[in-house]
């Protein structure tokens, strides 16, 4: 798999392995998007790592799901 310019969407990246992930992609300067559902650890995410892009989104629970579509 080509790792680089990619673009990437990941979802629960607010912290922990999976935020680590998503900065890796990042550090690799591809287009990032990230969803978590608390919006403080968005937030923090997006502003450590300029450029991601972000949506709040709690893929567990459907009117969060219908909100975005």
């Amino acid at each position: 798999m080509k790792l680089t310019r990619n673009m990437a969407f990941l979802t629960g990246r607010g912290s922990g392995i999976g935020r680590g992930i998503a900065e890796a992609f990042h550090d690799l300067r591809d287009k990032v998007s990230i969803s978590v559902r608390r919006k403080n650890l968005l937030n923090e995410v997006t502003t450590a790592n300029p450029g991601t892009g972000s949506l709040e989104l709690d893929i567990e629970n459907a009117s969060s799901i219908a909100s975005i579509s």
